[in-house]
């Protein structure tokens, strides 16, 4: 390794790092979080399992990962996920250089930010569903026929929760 690779070499865990470190300080929560979640306490509950019927009638827990679960009921799902990036970042980097020489320097560097992106993107895009749904149904509740008697329309109901 020469010296005016190292500064590429960790970039993309650089990268991958400081973009982890925002998500976990924004702490939004990604569509799959329940799934997350459910799975890091059924491993508090059961600890190892092959089969669980609990979650959309049932599946194998081994085909979905057997370091996930305890590694996330030890340290929280987002807290997994967000190493993770940087671990597949820091693993990426060498890869793509074997393969293409300094040629994989953008690339790398992209992955790193990527990693964390696809996450917080994930969770930004259901945060501006959910808005936008809330905002729909605050509106037909204000045009409801029913909007002056004391039984609220079934939109507004939604957004009294």
């Amino acid at each position: 390794m020469h010296g005016r690779d190292l500064p590429w070499r960790f970039a993309p865990v650089l990268v991958a790092a400081i973009l982890a470190a925002v998500y976990l300080a924004i702490d939004p929560r990604s569509g799959d979080f329940a799934a997350h979640l459910f799975r890091a306490e059924l491993f508090d509950r059961e600890g190892f399992t092959i089969w669980n019927g609990q979650w959309y009638g049932g599946h194998h827990t081994v085909a979905y990962s057997v370091l996930f679960p305890p590694l996330a009921w030890l340290l929280g799902p987002s807290l997994v996920g967000a190493l993770s990036a940087v671990v597949a970042a820091a693993l990426f980097e060498p890869l793509v250089r074997h393969r293409f020489g300094d040629a994989a320097r953008l690339g790398a560097l992209w992955f790193g930010a990527a990693t964390v992106t696809t996450s917080a993107r994930a969770s930004a895009s259901r945060w501006r569903s959910a808005r936008r749904h809330r905002w729909r149904a605050r509106s037909r509740a204000c045009s409801s026929p029913l909007r002056g008697s004391p039984m609220p329309s079934r939109a507004g109901a939604a957004t009294a929760r």
